[in-house]
């Protein structure tokens, strides 16, 4: 029996894993050493997994919604207030992602980008063109192919971060 995990389920298994682990590596390599397996783990599901997504409607049933990939993508980077944007810097594979995911839509799948906005003063995200024109194009084409852009605002504690809201893309 195949277990289907909300995002915010799966996000916290997979973190509190990766965290548990990362505490066992020396001091000057942890945080390397967790970044590196957060980038394995996303990869694993950009590539092999089948994740799927529970959601409630207006009517408060849950359906289950499952995408053949998703890539997932940490945004940290605010220049403008209120606005989030990605990439940091040029992101070569992250293009190579979303044309992959793209090739999967035009193939009949479901694919989505899910991006992580990892502050609380933005209400709205863009593709950061100035950085990285080639990631900004490949994120438009992949749309339009059918790739669903996701964007959520995490809210952040001592305790937790959690995947809060759904906030706007704006192309």
């Amino acid at each position: 029996m195949v277990e289907h995990l909300t995002f915010n389920e799966w996000v916290k298994e997979r973190a509190a894993r990766i965290t548990e682990l990362g505490l066992a590596a020396p001091e000057e390599h942890r945080a390397d050493w967790i970044r590196l397996q957060i980038e394995l783990t996303l990869g694993q599901a950009l590539r092999h997994e089948t994740l799927a997504f529970s959601k409630t409607g207006a009517s408060g049933r849950t359906s289950q919604e499952t995408a053949k990939s998703c890539a997932f993508k940490n945004c940290h980077l605010a220049r403008r207030p209120g606005l989030a944007e990605f990439p940091d810097c040029v992101a070569a594979r992250s293009a190579k992602h979303l044309r992959e995911l793209a090739a999967m839509t035009l193939a009949g799948d479901r694919a989505v980008v899910l991006f992580t906005v990892q502050r609380e003063d933005c209400q709205a995200f863009t593709a950061c063109r100035d950085i990285d024109p080639k990631f900004a194009q490949a994120l438009d084409e992949a749309s339009e192919a059918g790739v669903e852009v996701l964007v959520y605002q995490c809210a952040m504690s001592i305790e937790e971060i959690r995947v809060d809201r759904r906030i706007d893309w704006g192309r």
